[in-house]
This record gives structure tokens, C-alpha cells and sequence, in this order.
């Protein structure tokens, strides 16, 4: 997948479709139920749908690649490049539909600033976590991807593309969230997919690939850190912490959830009521 034309192909088509995607669930959205849902709500919703698109596809390139890979070294998939070129105008993308969020959410007026001159600043300093993320990713991976690994590792790179599993499941809870559904029985099954998901695909990841490696050299895989580049322990590292950190965020918030459910359901003893004036029922 080095032919200049076929990149630029793919490029295009990503600049295409990750777009088309998202006007399209618009459109659909305000034909049919405009009359249900705020146009907050919509413009987010068609900023999740579009990245859970996204994360479907990096899914199943991941997959392919990874159960047509033999040798994790040293074969290669024209999947692994091409998907790279294909995705990355989603990450331009993907910043404009959160911006869009942003403001039809109308989440700067409670500072009390002028929409138009200070929508973009707050934006930016109320996101810059997911801005980085956005920079990071086609700044700083996609040249690695395309020009640092010499074609090597495609099996990595593929297991790498999984870890968007969850994003589906941290996509659907962003909107139940957004059509004050916390309380439902939706919102608690798909937070426990998006707890066990993360966990699997972005901390157990990195054990599993060690292990992998592990097998593959006929080694211990307590062995494996001292037998590849540092380099690539530091990389790891990098990458785990954060994810770590996440889940911790995630989990505090699964129990206060499930904290809030047991206190609501609590029976009161002594048939008194728990209504802060002593009344009994």
C-alpha cells in the first residue's frame, strides 16, 4: 500500500465518508424526530453514532489482520496502512462534530460569554484532554504507523485497532446521559459493558501482547521486558497509565451508581419513613 495514488484515494475517501456519516444521521434525526429531541441532543448523538462508526471499522480491520497474521514479527496486512490513511480525517472530524456538541449544548453559557467570540475558547479549555487525544493520534501515531515501523509489527498495530471496542459502549452512555436516562436499566447494563470492555481491551491488552511475544520468542513472559527495546516498555507504559487512570474514573463512577441504587432501594426500618421529619408511612 505505498502507491501515492491509492493513498490519496483512501484519504479522500475517509474525508468523505466520516462527514457523510454524520450529516446523513442528521438528517435522519431531524426529519423523524425532531419533535423528541433537542438539537443538543441530536448534534450529539450524530457526533457518537459517527465515532462509533469509526471505532466498528477500526474493530474489524483490527480482527482480520490479527486472525490472518501467523508470524506477529514479521507478517504484514495492506489493511493495517490503508485503514491509517482511510481514518485519519476522522480525527479533524471528529473535533469540529465535538465543537458542534459543545455548542448547540450550549455547555459555555453558564460562564456567561458571548457565544460567537468565546464558544471556541471555552471548548478548548474545557476539552484539552480529547483535543491532545486528537492532535496525538494523526500528529504522532499516523506518521509512526506509515513511516517508523518499516512494515513490521502489523499484528501490534492490529491488536492496537481493537482496543476502539469500547468506544460503542462510552458512546451509547454519553447519549443515555444526554436524554437523562442514568436511571434506567439501559444506562446501568451498557456502563457495566463499558467497565468490562475497557478493562479487556485497554489494560489486559498489554499482558496479553507480552504474552504473545512471549510465545513467540519461546520465552518466560516475565523474560519479555528485558528482551525487547526499551523503547517499547516506555511506549507501553506511556499508553497504560492513562488508561489506567481512566478506569479508575470509570469504576468510582460505577459505584456511586450502583451506591445511589442501594441506598433508593434500602428498606426503612421500623416502617419510618426516611423523609427527613420523622413522619411514619
Amino acid at each position: 500500500m505505498n502507491d501515492g495514488w491509492t493513498n490519496l484515494c483512501l484519504l479522500l475517501g475517509g474525508s468523505i465518508f466520516f462527514p457523510l456519516s454524520y450529516f446523513t444521521t442528521k438528517y435522519f434525526l431531524i426529519k423523524y424526530f425532531r419533535h423528541k429531541f433537542s438539537l443538543g441532543d441530536i448534534y450529539l448523538i450524530c457526533e457518537k453514532c459517527t465515532c462509533s462508526t469509526q471505532a466498528v471499522m477500526s474493530c474489524l480491520v483490527g480482527l482480520i489482520v490479527v486472525s490472518q497474521v501467523t508470524d506477529i514479527m514479521k507478517d504484514t496486512h495492506w489493511l493495517i496502512n490503508a485503514y491509517a490513511w482511510f481514518a485519519l480525517p476522522y480525527f479533524v472530524h471528529d473535533v469540529w462534530a465535538m465543537y458542534m456538541t459543545f455548542v448547540y449544548n450550549g455547555s459555555y453559557k453558564s460562564e456567561g460569554l458571548p457565544p460567537k467570540d468565546q464558544a471556541l475558547k471555552m471548548f478548548v479549555c474545557t476539552s484539552p484532554l480529547l483535543i491532545a487525544h486528537h492532535v496525538i493520534m494523526p500528529c504522532i501515531i499516523f506518521p509512526c504507523i506509515i513511516l517508523l515501523r518499516k512494515d513490521a509489527g502489523d499484528f501490534f498495530v492490529a491488536t492496537f485497532y481493537m482496543i476502539e471496542l469500547t468506544i460503542p459502549f462510552i458512546s451509547a452512555r454519553a447519549v443515555l446521559a444526554q436524554l437523562n436516562m442514568q436511571k434506567t436499566v439501559y444506562y446501568i447494563i451498557v456502563g457495566l459493558l463499558m467497565l468490562t470492555s475497557f478493562f479487556a481491551v485497554r489494560v489486559l491488552v498489554f499482558p496479553y501482547l507480552y504474552w504473545r511475544y512471549a510465545v513467540h520468542a519461546g520465552i518466560s513472559i516475565l523474560d519479555v521486558p528485558t528482551r525487547i527495546p526499551i523503547k517499547c516498555n516506555l511506549v507501553c507504559l506511556m499508553i497504560l497509565l492513562p488508561q489506567l487512570y481512566w478506569f479508575w474514573l470509570m469504576l468510582r463512577g460505577a459505584v456511586k451508581v450502583f451506591y445511589r441504587i442501594g441506598v433508593r432501594h434500602k428498606p426503612e426500618p421500623n416502617g419510618i419513613a426516611m423523609n427527613g421529619f420523622g413522619k411514619s408511612k
